[in-house]
């Protein structure tokens, strides 16, 4: 065999190249993971978002249906409800379920776990016909503040006249 001294061109990458960027990844797997698993501020947007479509959904409903429409804000949910009969009443009593669009189920939004609302001052307000926010006894309610908790906090108001949910 005859040996002419040229080199040969060996491509590829040795072992210890190979075992710094496993062990790179591995710090990178380890310090990005936690904050794809942490869901927290993932669901408390989506139900800040799901809790605002219901206070616009409830106020669009009073309008298009010329009745009044109760929102009930608990801790851990909202629910939707609605006056069956034309004309004002005083309180929520007898009214019946809002249902969901679309289905027959009731409008009801339970919060996730570690998610509440901090209600605001009126946790149980209407929108009457024009869509105006008011107390159960019918009285104009002032803009109301709705907050979604959590390990953040989300804000949504109520304008008092318009009843637009921002």
């Amino acid at each position: 065999m005859k040996h002419d001294g040229a080199k040969r061109l060996h491509s590829g990458f040795t072992t210890v190249e190979l075992i710094t960027v496993i062990v790179v990844l591995g710090i990178l797997a380890a310090l990005g993971m936690p904050r794809l698993t942490a869901r927290n501020v993932f669901d408390e947007r989506g139900y800040f978002d799901q809790v605002r479509s219901a206070l616009r959904y409830a106020q669009k409903t009073a309008v298009a249906k010329r009745r009044e429409v109760c929102v009930t804000l608990a801790a851990g949910s909202v629910a939707l409800t609605y006056n069956p009969a034309p004309g004002a009443v005083a309180g929520c009593g007898g009214f019946a379920a809002v249902n969901l669009p679309g289905t027959t189920d009731p409008y009801a939004l339970p919060a996730p776990a570690g998610v509440a609302i901090a209600p605001p001052a009126v946790p149980v307000f209407k929108f009457n016909a024009l869509g105006q926010p008011v107390t159960p006894a019918g009285v104009l309610l002032p803009a109301q503040v709705v907050t979604v908790t959590g390990t953040a906090a989300f804000a949504m108001t109520v304008a008092a006249n318009t009843g637009y949910v921002f």
